[in-house]
């Protein structure tokens, strides 16, 4: 045993041991850049004693090192949305929707994003384009679900929520004779 223990807490102290920390930090990342988990770490670190570092931290982990690492860019928009940067927010899911088209937790990150900053209808046309743009019947399916549930409790628009129900199934039996999945979205619908 080297008395080295790689998990212990990390609670920011004094200046002194922040800084010294940090500078910890730092010089690992020469070896391990490419580990997602721990920019995590060091972004945790950072959070409670510098905001603006802890916004570069994410920027340099999303957009030098971990370019398709999904759940690092999530982080990343969650902390900018919530210190109130909506634009830094959207760039990180826009950076890995580039890098990862078709993921589906970025698209409904993006969705909620747009609703939360009061732009519902923005919201709707992401899971729209995403729906539009999947192949997986699964995918489309869940898309579709989710498509629904906007129209139905945020955009509290029953009619249309009912009719693309209604088109969907009536595409996907078109497609395939029945189906067990489809008839899950009919309880979605509540009138």
């Amino acid at each position: 045993s080297s008395g080295i223990n790689a998990e212990w807490p990390l609670r920011p102290g004094g200046k002194g041991d922040n800084d010294r920390t940090r500078v910890l930090f730092e010089r690992c990342l020469i070896a391990c850049a490419f580990y997602e988990g721990f920019w995590i770490k060091y972004s945790t670190f950072m959070r409670a004693i510098d905001k603006a570092a802890t916004s570069d931290i994410y920027r340099r982990a999303c957009l030098t090192h971990l370019v398709k690492k999904p759940q690092i860019h999530l982080a990343w928009a969650a902390f900018e949305e919530e210190n109130g940067n909506i634009e830094d927010a959207r760039g990180a899911l826009e950076h890995i929707n580039k890098s990862l088209p078709g993921l589906v937790s970025v698209t409904l990150r993006q969705a909620h994003l747009e609703r939360r900053a009061g732009s519902k209808d923005a919201g709707l046309q992401f899971l729209k384009k995403a729906l539009d743009d999947c192949k997986n019947k699964d995918t489309r399916d869940f898309l579709a679900g989710k498509y629904v549930s906007y129209l139905q409790f945020v955009m509290k628009d029953v009619e249309t929520a009912k009719n693309f129900i209604m088109d969907h199934l009536e595409e996907n039996q078109k497609k395939e004779k029945s189906t067990d999945c489809d008839s899950a979205l009919i309880p979605l619908l509540v009138v």
